[in-house]
This record gives C-alpha cells, structure tokens and sequence, in this order.
C-alpha cells in the first residue's frame, strides 16, 4: 500500500497500550517475539519516504496512566485526545533505526520494571 501509493503521505503510529499489556505477554514467555516484531515492521516503515512514524507504546506518559485506559489495550477519549495532539506536535517521531532501538530498549527496561507491580496486582485481584 505504502509503495503503490508513493504521491500519499500516511502516518502510522504504534499506539500506547497499558504497560500490563506487554507485562502479561512477559508472564507467558510471547514479549519478546512481539517486541522483535513490531521492531522489525517499524525498521522496514522507515524506508519508505512517504511513511510518518510515531511510537508511543514506551511513552511512560501513557503506558502507565491507569486512567488513561478502559483496559489494558483500549485508552479513553480523554487520552485519544492527548495523543492526537501528540501526533499533531510531531511527539514520539521515529526517524531513524536508532530511535527505533532505543524505543526497543525503553520497552524492554519498562516492562522489567512494572513485572513486580504487575504480579501484586495480580495477587491482589485472585485475592478477591
């Protein structure tokens, strides 16, 4: 799509889901597959010059506001609306291969560090 219509700018954004998210596919042994993924596809949209890339998915400002989200991958009209102005700002731009690394990374170290707060909450909701 992108290729056969190089006269159309698109912008694609990868959309902030709550850290849990990427914490419960952690818990199953599938966070590294999905992160390796979503790596590869933005590496492969940066190559394409009428591609606008944004990345929102290591955004500590979203992924770990609980009221941001109804569930751990559906945010509020309030947080669309933050994000909107977001992609309007040009905030959280990838555009280069080391932006997409560092975002790797970012995920990576967030998910290491919400693992503990995710099993307590976890714990707290199987208490109930």
């Amino acid at each position: 799509m992108f290729d056969n219509n190089p006269q159309i700018k698109f912008t694609v954004y990868l959309p902030p889901y709550h850290i849990y998210t990427y914490c419960q596919s952690e818990q199953f042994h599938e966070a590294d597959a999905l992160i390796k993924q979503r790596t590869g596809v933005m590496l492969e949209l940066l190559k394409r010059p009428n591609v606008e890339l944004h990345d929102f998915q290591s955004d500590r400002k979203f992924v770990l506001n609980h009221d941001y989200f109804s569930d751990v991958q559906h945010f509020s009209n309030i947080a669309a609306v933050a994000l909107l102005r977001d992609l309007k700002s040009g905030r959280r731009r990838i555009t280069s291969a080391s932006q997409v690394r560092a975002n790797e990374k970012e995920l990576r170290a967030l998910i290491k560090e919400q693992m503990p707060e995710y099993f307590n909450n976890l714990k707290q909701i199987k208490g109930k």
